[in-house]
């Protein structure tokens, strides 16, 4: 397979190599990775919102994902209100000279000076919204090198299944200043001595966190502290204390599940474990086909006590409607709020705590 990156740095891993510039030269020493079917889920996901792939050949989930892109897209281009747009570029690898590159999924223009760049992702874990995000920093130099004319750069992150959208704003000062720190970073993981620096957000999507042996000797080390202070009285600790704990305790506990994935790995391989076994799997029930379930139990339910035990997708709505009146996803979503407005619930769950740049 053709490595489109050229072994050079891509900008979707910038956000890791602004934390520790030393794993670039680890995970250079690892083989190119497998796709697995989460990472074909997206590639199949952004075919479709590319316009490369045709919307009914994705799985469920995936159009699930796919309409709510779309819809937080169009959202967020009436947001913005450029104007007119004038352009409209996706699925591109562009290039910094040879020194890195980034491929970005969609790039949309407003005249010569304006530019409004979009990330998908249709993963469940956030990523760092887009004023903080160095992957679309680096999109935002990107695009600017290559349209030198750009006064003013858009970058957005949409993640449906995270976080929604959040947007950032350069100007030419701050494109400026983003090109330098970017570079920057390239430029400090490629030394041959470039420092190796884990940390929970450092290690969590590089591939060659198994093989680092200063993650394990900083894992090793952070238990030790935490057993030290286990005896402490939470309620006493100061809030600096109990943020440096669970610094600490986020860098302990991902070592930790990595451990149990790798001893359900080898017990599921056939390996005798002294002090493990595994469990019975958890069996789930559910019925695909309410339509037949619905005929099946006919005379024994009556239809409004058969529509008590069943759940609504807003989202399933959204497209059975987009289908049904042979209009956009923006259109279906607004045609279901003016319809089912007064039936729809919206929850919000209990905060969690995040971890600020």
């Amino acid at each position: 397979m053709t490595d489109e990156r050229e072994g050079k740095p891509s900008a979707s891993g910038f956000s890791r190599l602004a934390l520790c510039s030393g794993s670039w030269n680890l995970e250079s020493t690892l083989p190119p990775q497998e796709a697995n079917k989460y990472m074909q889920l997206g590639s199949d996901v952004h075919s479709v919102l590319a316009g490369l792939k045709d919307f009914e050949l994705l799985s469920q989930e995936g159009q699930d994902i796919a309409t709510r892109c779309l819809s937080e897209f169009s959202d967020m281009i009436r947001q913005l209100d450029l104007g007119e747009r004038t352009k409209e570029i996706v699925e591109e690898r562009y290039w910094y000279n040879d020194l890195f590159s980034g491929a970005i999924d969609r790039i949309d223009f407003f005249g010569e000076e304006t530019a409004v760049v979009t990330d998908y992702k249709t993963g469940r874990v956030a990523q760092s919204g887009a004023a903080e995000n160095y992957q679309l920093r680096a999109y935002a130099v990107l695009v600017k090198k290559a349209f030198p004319k750009l006064k003013t750069v858009f970058v957005a992150i949409i993640q449906p299944l995270a976080a929604g959208k959040t947007i950032a704003e350069y100007n030419e000062a701050e494109l400026s200043q983003a090109e330098e720190e970017i570079v920057g970073i390239v430029n400090a993981s490629q030394k041959h001595d470039a420092p190796r620096t884990p940390s929970t957000d450092a290690c969590k999507w590089c591939r060659a966190k198994d093989i680092c042996p200063d993650r394990h000797e900083n894992a090793k080390a952070r238990t030790k502290e935490l057993t030290v202070i286990s005896g402490a009285m939470v309620k006493v600790l100061s809030n600096a204390e109990l943020v440096s704990i669970d610094d600490n305790a986020g860098v302990v506990e991902d070592f930790i599940s990595e451990v149990r994935t790798e001893l359900k790995n080898r017990l599921l391989a056939g390996a005798e474990i002294a002090g493990r076994s595994l469990t019975k799997g958890r069996t789930s029930r559910n019925v695909p086909d309410a339509a037949s379930a619905y005929n099946a139990l006919s005379g024994v339910l009556k239809s409004d006590e058969f529509l008590a035990c069943t759940k609504v997708s807003v989202t399933a709505l959204e497209k059975a409607v987009a289908k049904a009146k042979g209009i956009k996803a923006k259109d279906a979503k607004q045609s279901l709020d003016d319809a089912l407005g007064w039936l729809i619930e919206s929850k919000e769950g209990e905060p969690s705590i995040r971890r600020d740049k």
